[in-house]
Parts: structure tokens; sequence; C-alpha cells
């Protein structure tokens, strides 16, 4: 049987960019380039509230916040991401990526979805279509 030459498949690029927020267990946290691309305005910090008896957490981002956010890049206290993601993985997962969903209120909330992988979330949802 001979063999026959097989053309390669061409790779499809993605233009869209992943909407997410990243929790690690040590405090480092991440907002996706995707997230920053929805944003109506640029923002430089963060202002985050943790709750720690219903264990939700809430953020908003814009100028003048406590946090500051570099590249997506910004850092909660460790005690309160291990209180986050103590819930969905144990101590060797690394990365906890939450799918955001906009508040009637104008905050953002995160909703549990993948461990240490990306997820392929190109909008931000709405406490309607979550």
């Amino acid at each position: 049987m001979p063999f026959e030459k097989i053309d390669p498949l061409p790779k499809k690029l993605r233009n869209v960019k992943s909407v997410y927020l990243r929790l690690s267990p040590g405090g480092s946290c991440y907002l996706s380039a995707g997230f920053r691309d929805l944003q109506p305005e640029l923002y430089s910090s963060i202002d985050f509230e943790f709750d720690p008896v219903t264990e939700k957490f809430r953020f908003r981002v814009g100028k003048g916040f406590e946090r500051k956010i570099m590249s997506g890049a910004f850092c909660l206290p460790a005690a309160i991401t291990n209180l986050i993601t103590s819930r969905n993985g144990n101590r060797f997962n690394r990365m906890f990526y939450y799918k955001v969903i906009r508040l009637s209120d104008g905050w953002f909330t995160g909703e549990f979805v993948a461990v240490n992988k990306m997820p392929s979330i190109d909008k931000i949802f709405t406490e309607e279509n979550k």
C-alpha cells in the first residue's frame, strides 16, 4: 500500500481573547486581556470585597482604588484567595479560573469554571444569562 501525502490542516487562530478572572491560593490574581478589551474606560486599580459568611466575592475596576492593577495582574491577601479557592480544589491546584458576571449594581463577580486550564469564554455574563 503506497503512502499518500497529506496536506497540513490550516491552523485556526482565534481573534477573540478569553474573558476570565484567575485566582491563585497564594494571593496572585489576574484579569484577562479579554476582560480589559471589553471595558468602556481604562482602569488602573481594583476594589475587591469578600464576604466570609457566604464565601462570595465581588469586584469593580476603575481609577483611585486601593489595589493597583498592572497588565491585568493584582494581589490579594493569601488568606482571602485561600478561602475562595479551597471549595474548588486542593493544595496542588495553582490556578482557579472564574467566568466574569456583571451584577446589576455595576460590580462584577465570578463563577468557578476550571482548575489549571484557561477556559474559552468570549463575553462578560450578566445575572440574567449566567
